[in-house]
Order: C-alpha cells, then sequence, then structure tokens
C-alpha cells in the first residue's frame, strides 16, 4: 500500500507541473531514479521520480508530447488531446 501511495504522490506532483502549463523537456534515468526536466517559457525546474510507476508515468507523457499529441492534466489525471 505505501508504495501505491508514494507512486501517487509522485504522479500528483507530475500533473500539477503540467497543468500549470510546463512541459516535460528530457528525462534522465539515474540509480535514484529519473530526472524529469519540466520547461516552460524560459523557465525549467527539476522532479526527481524515485518510485518507478511514477517514472514509466512521466516517460509516457513525454513519449506522447514527442509524437505531436498535446498532453494535458485535469483532477489529478493526465488527459490527451489531438
Amino acid at each position: 500500500m505505501a508504495e501505491h501511495t508514494h507512486f501517487q504522490k509522485e504522479k500528483g506532483a507530475i500533473d500539477a507541473l503540467i497543468a500549470d502549463g510546463y512541459k516535460i523537456a528530457s528525462i534522465s534515468d539515474h540509480l535514484n531514479g529519473s530526472t524529469v526536466l519540466f520547461t516552460k517559457a524560459g523557465t525549467t525546474k527539476t522532479f526527481l521520480a524515485a518510485n518507478a510507476n511514477a517514472r514509466k508515468y512521466a516517460s509516457t507523457l513525454f513519449c506522447k508530447g514527442q509524437a505531436g499529441q498535446t498532453v494535458t492534466s485535469q483532477g489529478g489525471n493526465a488527459h490527451e488531446h489531438q
């Protein structure tokens, strides 16, 4: 149960940044998890995704964005719009 709570916390932080207009610019994997770089109008923020499911979630959002789909977040869930 604690693992799912950790995932929900990290997913919520990722969704909050996306809802605030940030886009995922890059993801770097390392032994402590993944560093996710967010950008918005020349501003950057980094987020450490330590939970495996949160890393997969961020990677999925990043790949969808690279495929030309706009990814937004509403109500704590990411939604894609074409």
